[in-house]
């Protein structure tokens, strides 16, 4: 009876490699379907960086294609090497024979120019998407490699704070850090002012009075807007000997 049972046991056994084998080598369970889901802000939404026919093409996975034979880690690998793809993940319905692929985006938050200014979209964390000839807000000033595929996290977080302020960021869309202990703002129209503000670290609490500031004045008749002084803006206007108001 013991070995009646093992027998059956092994041959269980058997039947079962050999139906995987043939599933897995054979050709059963096959790509019928592929779909490209994109996934930002926790819902759906197509930032329109990287295409479904982009993100097919990453994959090299075809229609008719063994869903068994797949590997899914290196196809995410493969989707995330991807400068604008942030995250990717993969689900498989077997028996319909439909790949579902799941891609999050990249946000560009600003533009940034190195030294020689060539200018290049990152995101919130930093990396570096592309090159890009013009972008709102723009960092110039800031030392950093493209290389290296990434700009200190600081000054994405700079832009990210920067773009939330959208009449600083629409009237004054260059901030120049080469010199942190006073950061300027250049305009988009030569006929406003230049804006200095004070040190680098300081940038986060004088935005809001600048944005404050233009909801209440027109700065077109100014030559300078000076928030050194921390507690409040000076604007210095175009004709000398003109009076200052702050």
């Amino acid at each position: 009876m013991i070995r009646r049972g093992a027998c059956l046991l092994i041959l269980g056994a058997v039947v079962f490699l050999l139906a995987w084998a043939i599933s897995r080598f054979g050709g059963w369970f096959q790509v019928h379907d592929i779909r490209v889901i994109f996934v930002n802000d926790n819902g759906l939404e197509r930032m329109g960086y990287v295409s479904p026919t982009d993100v097919k093409n990453l994959t090299d996975i075809r229609n008719g294609y063994n869903i068994l034979r797949l590997d899914l880690d290196r196809v995410r690998a493969r989707l995330k090497r991807h400068a604008w793809i942030k995250d990717a993940w993969i689900k498989v319905a077997l028996l319909k024979g439909v790949v579902e692929i799941y891609v999050e985006e990249r946000k560009p938050v600003g533009r940034v120019e190195d030294a020689g200014g060539e200018g290049y979209l990152v995101d919130a964390e930093g990396v570096i998407l592309g090159a890009a000839s013009a972008g709102n807000p723009t960092l110039v000033g800031l030392p950093f490699s493209p290389e290296t595929g990434k700009v200190p996290r600081w000054a994405a977080t700079l832009l990210t704070y920067y773009r939330g302020f959208s009449r600083c960021a629409g009237l004054f869309p260059t901030i120049d850090v080469s010199d942190p202990k006073c950061v300027l703002l250049f305009p988009q129209k030569e006929d406003l002012p230049s804006v200095k503000l004070g040190p680098l670290d300081t940038f986060y609490s004088l935005i809001p009075k600048l944005d404050e500031l233009l909801f209440r004045v027109n700065v077109s008749g100014f030559a300078t807007i000076d928030c050194r002084l921390g507690d409040g803006c000076v604007l210095k206007p175009r004709v000398e000997g003109g009076r200052e108001s702050g």
